[in-house]
């Protein structure tokens, strides 16, 4: 493993200046954060370089304001200047929410990925896409987990539960991770930008579809169900007046997305496939 330099100041896009510029002595008093304080978090990049206007004279911006704002905010919440440092790049991203919420709602979910059930489901998720259902057992996501086997029922009565908390997880993922980036303007190639969100979620829900097949019951209408919810989902995000006023519903929009992000999964599959089988005739050839 490298080790990481905790020296070296966080990599973030500031952008441009917000505002009117003021002196520091004015940042103090919009943050009420000590002058010292505010230098420490210059030298460690944790804040925008103020602009130099004279020689002993800098002017800073409500960029300033926010991000001392957002590390205040983590200090109170017990976080480290490390942990501050990387978690800066996630709260300030282009178009991203800088407000109080915001930085509660960061804390909030870096605290449920510390939890049990979500250990469970990251070590799930891993091991029902590289084996399959049938070939996981309870003690092997324990142990992935790093949780004991009475932990693990008091979050999902059996393995069943779990897989289907699975399925809904990866799909929540693709479907979070595209609205986001469609939210901050990102739309342009919008079929290859789902892809890849999706791509992750396919080892599950081609199990949740080979099960589906084989079993009847509740994994088929738990299959239809997810089916219908992802492209209704999809669909609001990605479609247009335009497609409104000719009467294409959510769920038209979101069913074309799905597959056509499928067939940009498969063939780019396909054309890594055509790479690697050329470059291994070609060095055949080569070697003759």
């Amino acid at each position: 493993m490298i080790a990481r330099d905790h020296r070296r100041p966080a990599r973030i896009d500031w952008g441009r200046r917000e505002g009117t510029g003021f002196g520091i002595a004015d940042v103090v008093a919009r943050t009420d954060v000590p002058a010292s304080s505010i230098h420490h978090y210059l030298r460690l990049g944790l804040v925008p370089q103020p602009e130099r206007c004279a020689p002993n004279r800098f002017l800073y911006d409500d960029r300033h304001v926010m991000a001392i704002g957002i590390i205040r905010s983590l200090r109170q919440r017990g976080r480290t200047l490390d942990e501050i440092r990387e978690a800066l790049p996630d709260l300030w991203r282009p178009g991203g929410d800088r407000s109080q919420a915001a930085v509660d709602d960061y804390i909030e979910h870096q605290e449920r990925a510390q939890s049990p059930s979500a250990r469970l489901m990251e070590a799930a998720i891993e091991a029902f896409a590289q084996h399959g259902f049938g070939e996981v057992s309870i003690d092997g996501i324990c142990a992935r987990a790093g949780i004991a086997k009475g932990t693990f029922y008091r979050h999902f009565p059996n393995k069943e539960a779990l897989f289907l908390a699975a399925t809904h997880e990866v799909v929540d993922r693709a479907v979070r991770g595209f609205t986001e980036e469609m939210r901050i303007g990102l739309e342009a190639d919008y079929v290859v930008r789902f892809a890849r969100h999706l791509r992750p979620a396919l080892p599950v829900l081609f199990e949740l579809g080979k099960r589906s097949v084989r079993d009847s019951g509740p994994t088929v209408r738990d299959a239809t169900s997810l089916f219908v919810d992802l492209v209704e989902r999809l669909g609001h995000v990605v479609r247009s007046d335009a497609a409104e006023q000719a009467g294409q519903d959510a769920a038209q929009a979101g069913g074309v997305l799905v597959i056509m992000a499928l067939v940009e999964i498969f063939t780019r599959l396909l054309e890594a496939e055509a790479k690697q089988a050329e470059g291994i005739r070609t060095g055949v050839s080569d070697s003759l």
